[in-house]
C-alpha cells in the first residue's frame, strides 16, 4: 500500500518522525546565525578572494592527515618489478626533438611523434600545453591513453600551419 502525499506541514508530523521539521531553516535563519554565509560574509570573502568552508572535526583532521602523508611515500617511490629497479626515463619518443626546417607558409606539415612506456609497470603521462605565442601555429591530434602498459606505444601527430603574424 502507498500512503497518501501530504499536502500540509502538519500532515507530515502526523506520518511520523521522518523528517525532523526543527532542523530545517530558511537561507535567510542560516546566514543570520552564523551556520551559513550571509550576505556580510560573501562581501567579505569577496574582498579575502576565499570561500567560506566548513571546519573540520577532529576526525576528518585525522583522515586528512593520514592521505598527506600516505600520498607524500606514493609520490616518489621507487619503480620495482621482479626485483628489478627502474632508473631512467619511463617514456620514449621517436623523434626525441621535433624541428620544422625550411618551409613555406601556408603549407601544412605534419610529425608523427612515437611515445612508448619502457618502464617496467604501468605508468601514464599527459600532455603539457603549448605556449600562448606559439598556440595558433599547432595542432596536436592525441588522444589520451590513460595507464599505459608496459611495452605500450601510443602515438601523438602534431601539425605545423605557418603563418605570418599579424
Amino acid at each position: 500500500q502507498t500512503q497518501p502525499r501530504p499536502d500540509s506541514v502538519d500532515s507530515l508530523n502526523e506520518l511520523g518522525p521522518a523528517v525532523d521539521l526543527g532542523a530545517i531553516s530558511s537561507a535567510q535563519d542560516a546566514s543570520s546565525n552564523g551556520i551559513g554565509p550571509s550576505m556580510s560574509n560573501a562581501s567579505e570573502g569577496e574582498a579575502t578572494g576565499k570561500l567560506w568552508t566548513p571546519k573540520l572535526t577532529k576526525l576528518e583532521e585525522q583522515y586528512l592527515a593520514a592521505a598527506k602523508e600516505r600520498q607524500k611515500q606514493t609520490i616518489a617511490t621507487v619503480q620495482r618489478c621482479w626485483g628489478k629497479e627502474f632508473k631512467g626515463d619511463a617514456f620514449l619518443a621517436k623523434p626525441s626533438i621535433i624541428a620544422f626546417d625550411d618551409f613555406e607558409v601556408g603549407k601544412q606539415y605534419r610529425q608523427v611523434v612515437e611515445v612508448t612506456n619502457v618502464s617496467l609497470t604501468f605508468n601514464q603521462f599527459k600532455l603539457l600545453p603549448l605556449d600562448d605565442k606559439y598556440q595558433e601555429f599547432f595542432e596536436i591530434e592525441f588522444q589520451p591513453p590513460g595507464r599505459m602498459s608496459a611495452g605500450v606505444t601510443r602515438y601523438i601527430t602534431i601539425w605545423f600551419l605557418p603563418k605570418v603574424p599579424e
